[in-house]
């Protein structure tokens, strides 16, 4: 006479019980539960296979190459294509269906309790529906022509949006072939079915398509600008019309109303915003060998940068998605210059101006009327007779930079200036409106009162070329009496 198995399995289950009592009764029954806290418990197996003492990684480890080895050859047209679990998009949670078999393991008295019980764990199985959807389309181009539904798509050229026409064709029953798989996946054993080919209409009908053209012409349409307080972009009807998309609902069977892509839109708020900032310009410091400052050689520019690109991007998403226009602002954070510090010359600490070897710089000396260049410590040319400005009109003293030039300009000439001197040339600016520059009407140099400018440094016009050409923008420029 043959056991019954559930007979068999008590005798046996008695029998490892006996053991433990006879080898330490609670002391052994202990020892059981400790041995199987990490490793599956007796009698659980998984997809019909024993997985009883197997730790966490082993399990998880077998169930990910059992599912790699199954199979699903399927036939379409006599014609047999074989594919794995990935092809189908159906996968097994390893690491849940590792839970689910360690689920026993939670207390002692369900350890014990595994003694009298078998227990056999389903894989978790889940299903790409997209994936699978393209895998039967793939295969249904083998019997005929795939259906395929009407959308709506934009033409670069004209920034328009128009609807491609819906198109009946060949199509497999997904579900069936959801079914086999699914099957496949939760006993991780191969299969083999004959897929069933049938005509197939759209779900997105053409004149859906059609409906939605004109909601999507409607919302590239609506205007974007940004200010920066100075100049206004705005995203012109080939950006705006990139922006939108008719999104296609979740079962793949109508369009949905067309929205902005906010991440298409943030990517152009914050390049405007780059284009935008304003990076700044590093001062030089000269500085004696002890690294003390001697003279701010040229002056660092604060920069500016957007610090409300998210913001922004928000509030016009927001507008955009209520049907309105949007018109922003960006603000904007203040970046201080960097510094570099360099080496004066040895000696120049107390020169008129400590220069570094090799650097350029002019002097105007208000008390001669006179200006002279320097490389250095050394004066290269001058010193040039000059006129400079008229009392009540004085010539600023101090230490500035050249900032500005022009090969000629008119200057005054407007409702605020009490003169206008038209074509005046070799302009080259180092503070406000004062500047050298060439002075034809001056008849002779070296003077100065009544007669001489509103402030700026008249030359003869061939030394103000010489200035023009010679000096940089930055070139340090020290005034005197």
């Amino acid at each position: 006479m043959t056991d019954h198995p559930s007979r068999r399995r008590l005798w046996i289950a008695s029998g490892v019980l006996a053991s433990l009592v006879l080898i330490g009764g609670a002391t052994g029954s202990y020892a059981y539960a400790a041995h199987y806290d990490t490793r599956a418990l007796p009698g659980v197996s998984v997809a019909g296979q024993p997985v009883t003492g197997m730790d966490v990684a082993s399990i998880g480890a077998m169930l990910e190459q059992r599912a790699k080895d199954v199979k699903v050859e399927v036939t379409v047209e006599g014609e047999a294509v074989s594919a794995s679990l990935a092809d189908l998009g159906v996968a097994v949670d390893a690491t849940a269906t590792v839970d689910q078999a360690m689920a026993g393991n939670a207390s002692f008295t369900s350890k014990l309790g595994a003694l009298f019980s078998s227990r056999d764990v389903a894989p978790v199985v889940s299903v790409d529906r997209e994936k699978l959807q393209s895998f039967a389309d793939s295969l249904a181009r083998k019997a005929g022509p795939v259906v395929v539904n009407a959308s709506v798509s934009l033409d670069p050229e004209t920034n328009t949006f128009h609807a491609t026409e819906a198109v009946s064709g060949t199509g497999l029953d997904v579900d069936a072939l959801s079914q086999v798989a699914e099957q496949a996946a939760g006993t991780l054993s191969s299969a083999s079915t004959t897929a069933v080919v049938q005509e197939v209409k759209p779900e997105i009908s053409t004149e859906e398509a059609q409906e939605m053209v004109a909601a999507a012409q409607a919302l590239a349409g609506l205007e974007v600008s940004i200010t920066d307080g100075i100049d206004d972009f705005a995203a012109d009807a080939a950006t705006r019309a990139s922006w939108v998309k008719v999104p296609v609902s979740s079962d793949g069977k109508s369009l949905e109303k067309p929205v902005v892509d906010e991440a298409k839109l943030r990517s152009w708020v914050e390049k405007t915003a780059e284009e935008t900032n304003v990076a700044p310009k590093p001062g030089i410091n000269n500085v004696d060998a002890n690294g003390k400052v001697l003279v701010e050689a040229r002056k660092g520019v604060k920069g500016f940068k957007v610090n409300n690109a998210d913001a922004v991007t928000k509030d016009a998403f927001k507008s955009l998605s209520e049907g309105k226009s949007f018109a922003g602002d960006f603000d904007y954070d203040e970046v201080e210059a960097p510094y570099e510090s360099r080496q004066a010359l040895p000696g120049a600490e107390n020169a008129l101006y400590p220069a570094a070897e090799g650097e350029k710089w002019l002097e105007i000396n208000l008390g001669n009327n006179s200006v002279s260049a320097y490389v250095g410590l050394s004066r290269v040319h001058g010193p040039v007779p000059i006129v400079p400005g008229s009392p009540g009109h004085e010539t600023v003293t101090g230490l500035f930079h050249i900032y500005l030039k022009y090969d000629k300009q008119d200057m005054g000439c407007t409702p605020e200036w009490p003169y206008c001197a038209k074509d005046v040339p070799w302009v080259s600016y180092f503070h406000g409106s004062y500047a050298f520059h060439g002075a034809p009407w001056q008849d002779s140099f070296g003077w100065s009162g009544p007669g001489g400018s509103h402030g700026c440094i008249n030359m003869p016009v061939h030394e103000a070329k010489w200035v023009h050409q010679w000096s940089e923008m930055g070139t340090p420029v020290v005034s005197h009496y």
